[in-house]
C-alpha cells in the first residue's frame, strides 16, 4: 500500500506513465529520493496550508485535498495517468447537489427531506 507508489516494492507498474515523480526516479541518479522527498515535502505543504488557512466550506476543503492528491499522484515513482482520476472525481463530487438542481432533476431540499 505504501512501498508500490513509492517505487519500492519490487515490482514496478505495468503501465507508467511520464509524470514528474517518475521521469525523476528513472531518469535522474537519486531520482527515487527526490521524488520522495518532494512528495513529502509537498505533504508538509499541504498541511501547513491547510492549518493556516482553513476550508470554510466542503467544497473548498474537497478542492484542497483534491489538489493535495493531484500533487501526490504527480510525484509518487511509481504512478500512472489513470490515478488522476481519483482527484478529479473528489472535486467533482462535492459538487453534484449543485449541478444537479440547477438542471431541476434533482433538489437539494428534496434529499435532505429523505
Amino acid at each position: 500500500m505504501v512501498l508500490f507508489p513509492l517505487g519500492a516494492a519490487g515490482a514496478g507498474p505495468p503501465a507508467t506513465s511520464p509524470l514528474p515523480g517518475h521521469l525523476l526516479a528513472t531518469h535522474v541518479p537519486g531520482g527515487r529520493a527526490v521524488a520522495v522527498a518532494a512528495l513529502a515535502a509537498t505533504a508538509v505543504g499541504m498541511a501547513v496550508w491547510l492549518l493556516a488557512r482553513p476550508p470554510r466550506t466542503v467544497v473548498a476543503a474537497a478542492d484542497r485535498v483534491a489538489r493535495g492528491l493531484a500533487l501526490a499522484m504527480c510525484l509518487m515513482p511509481a504512478t500512472r495517468f489513470g490515478y488522476l482520476v481519483y482527484p478529479l472525481v473528489l472535486a467533482a463530487w462535492f459538487r453534484r447537489d449543485r449541478f444537479l438542481s440547477s438542471h431541476g432533476r434533482f433538489s437539494v431540499a428534496y434529499e435532505s427531506q429523505l
